[in-house]
């Protein structure tokens, strides 16, 4: 999934942010600044979005509970939903 969201993203980043570069950013170097910064703007995002199913799945391996839901459930109930995020900061 993090590879679908990350290209997913560019595609959608990689346009708007070449036209609004500033106008004295020409050619290779404009192609190349709106590619960078789109493609951290995907990372990020790629990150962000898949990190909760890498936390639930890290979880489950780690403790043997029985199904990914269950592990999900425990999190939830005894470490809220900012457990999810664990690992993005």
């Amino acid at each position: 999934p993090s590879s679908a969201i990350w290209w997913g993203a560019y595609g959608i980043l990689n346009d708007p942010i070449y036209d609004r570069l500033p106008a004295p950013v020409t050619g290779l170097t404009r192609e190349v600044l709106s590619q960078a910064i789109a493609g951290m703007m995907s990372g990020t995002t790629a990150a962000i979005l898949t990190n909760p199913m890498d936390v639930v799945r890290l979880r489950h391996q780690l403790y043997g509970f029985n199904s990914a839901s269950e592990t999900f459930r425990t999190l939830m109930r005894d470490e809220g939903a900012i457990a999810l995020l664990n690992g993005v900061t």
